[in-house]
């Protein structure tokens, strides 16, 4: 008996060894084309001041289709972004709807993930899409997503990447690699490359093997990504970016 107790619990230790580790939101999939544009020419002009949030004032809707606790990690995920920047966010009024000047905070699908259009769209109903059932409700993903909408791109995306992160292709996922691409019109506001911004992804997002799909430039990895808080410098990035202190 004694010896049968013995090999659940080595079984047990070697399927624990084996599972390698738990999955963390940053290394998750949730922010894999997050990104949305509404045509080349938005994608191209998103860092000109007509994408910008009239005195970084931004109505928001919030679907009636979440609960009130859904609603609530909703609303802490944009005091994130308020408590620490000059950026201001209100319920949209009805004026803000029929001219579609707001974010539309809608609950997603199964499998949607989340995702937002990047910068103030001037076309159409913005929505920024929460998937429930997901990594995404929780306040750091919103708080991702909603500065996406305000401005900012992903931090690995950022011209100067190259001098600080070496990027493992062979590590990704078919047909990911496509949210590595270095966006040339991505302004860094004078702020040095940033690991642990909250735009950032992990170093396993994205991967096949559980391997990492990004190091530093050292070939080591290291911690990346963290959905806690904004660092300091997204927030120089977004006072920068709407003139404010």
């Amino acid at each position: 008996m004694a010896s049968n107790i013995a090999l659940v619990l080595l079984s047990i230790f070697a399927l624990s060894i084996n599972a390698g580790p738990i999955e963390s939101p940053q290394d998750s999939n949730i922010f894999l084309n997050d990104m949305r544009f509404v045509d080349s020419e938005d994608r191209s002009a998103i860092e000109s001041e007509r994408a910008r949030w009239t005195n970084g004032i931004v109505p928001y809707y919030i679907s009636t289709s979440f609960t009130s606790q859904e609603r609530a990690v909703l609303e802490k995920g944009l005091q994130m972004i308020s408590s620490s920047t000059c950026i201001t966010f209100r319920p949209a009024t009805t004026s803000d709807q029929q001219s579609y000047t707001y974010v539309s905070i809608v609950r997603g699908s199964k499998n949607s993930g989340c995702y937002s259009y990047v910068g103030r769209v001037k076309r159409g109903k913005q929505e920024l899409n929460i998937e429930p059932d997901s990594y995404c409700m929780q306040p750091g993903p919103v708080a991702h997503e909603m500065l996406h909408a305000i401005g900012l791109h992903h931090e690995m995306s950022r011209p100067d990447r190259d001098d600080y992160i070496v990027i493992l292709e062979e590590n990704m996922q078919s047909g990911v690699i496509s949210n590595w691409k270095k966006e040339p019109n991505s302004l860094t506001y004078g702020t040095k490359y940033d690991y642990m911004s909250i735009m950032h992804y992990g170093s396993r997002a994205g991967s096949k093997n559980g391997k990492p799909v990004m190091v530093n430039k050292e070939r080591k990895e290291v911690r990346m990504g963290q959905l806690e808080k904004l660092s300091d410098s997204d927030i120089v990035k977004i006072k920068s970016m709407y003139k404010c202190n």
